[in-house]
């Protein structure tokens, strides 16, 4: 799997910085119809929609 996001930090409640995934196979080939499930390890800092859109909530470390 390969991520794609911004490098930088979320420093503002209500930020947004969209996370983007591609799922490989083996031999580093794209996998069509992959599933990816994105979730948050700090819900109370900050929210990840189903499209991998992160939104920070409150301050700390997510």
């Amino acid at each position: 799997m390969v991520l794609t996001a911004d490098a930088a930090a979320l420093t503002t409640i209500g930020q947004t910085l969209q996370i983007n995934a591609t799922v490989l196979d083996q031999d580093n080939n794209p996998l069509t119809g992959a599933i990816v499930v994105w979730s948050s390890n700090n819900p109370a800092v900050a929210s990840v929609s189903s499209s991998g859109l992160v939104t920070a909530v409150s301050g700390g470390t997510a």
